[in-house]
């Protein structure tokens, strides 16, 4: 088994519904960072916007709004951030403020982003999402997953993003992102399925697990400990603690 990244996660969104992630104000965020980093957090994965709350929607501009003084203050003391959003727009804002990885959560890459990520040298997760963005999901038809679409949607970005220049790339399947329609026992079945299949995704780059926060933490431990015996590449976590804990 190899160590992976640790992406400890921050979220500046009042309406997340992992509410022990949440950081409003500076010094709420120093401290929330603080915490992830004393459990081998390499990353500060900051999110503005909940993709599991999908009653109350934010636009770009508020999402930009929360994220950016964020950046700035961690910045200030030399953390490493990464910025989860699917918004082009605020991706490149949030470039222009140095961050190190954009988590893009959207299916809809255009050259104007992809030729940002390249200036900056930035690494870039492309996420599996077979709809639109996260608040697309509650008015389209749940799609079927298969490693075949998985892995063709995958090497279509990565051609794609290579094409203008980008060269760190690393890859999210996605298992937190399952239609609700599927109820809670498939979903568990198909997360475990992706996770125990990593070496699939591995083929083509490093591979990115976002551990699904489940109602019971020895739940989320289980996740995340078959994601670390399948030679996970980095993880992105609500708890780098119970990572630390596995490890």
């Amino acid at each position: 088994m190899q160590k992976p990244v640790i992406l400890g996660v921050l979220n500046v969104s009042p309406e997340s519904r992992q509410g022990h992630s949440i950081a409003i104000g500076k010094d709420s965020i120093l401290k929330r960072a603080a915490f992830l980093k004393k459990n081998n957090a390499e990353y500060i994965d900051i999110g503005a916007r909940a993709s599991t709350n999908r009653k109350i929607k934010i636009d770009d501009k508020t999402e930009q709004k929360r994220l950016i003084p964020a950046i700035k203050a961690l910045k200030e003391r030399g953390y490493r951030i990464s910025v989860d959003t699917w918004s082009e727009d605020t991706a490149i804002k949030c470039l222009e403020q140095g961050v190190e990885m954009i988590n893009f959560t959207s299916s809809q890459y255009t050259p104007k982003l992809l030729k940002a990520l390249s200036k900056c040298s930035a690494w870039v997760v492309i996420v599996y999402m077979p709809y639109i963005n996260p608040y697309s999901i509650d008015t389209s038809k749940a799609c079927t997953y298969n490693f075949e679409k998985m892995l063709n949607y995958f090497k279509s970005k990565i051609r794609m993003a290579k094409r203008y220049g980008v060269k760190k790339i690393i890859l999210d399947p996605n298992v937190g992102i399952i239609h609700p329609s599927l109820g809670n026992y498939r979903k568990i079945r198909l997360q475990i399925e992706i996770i125990s299949n990593l070496k699939k995704f591995r083929k083509l780059g490093p591979v990115m697990i976002s551990v699904p926060r489940k109602k019971s933490l020895d739940d989320t431990a289980i996740m995340a400990s078959l994601a670390i015996i399948n030679n996970i590449d980095f993880i992105r976590t609500h708890d780098p603690e119970i990572i630390t804990e596995i490890l």
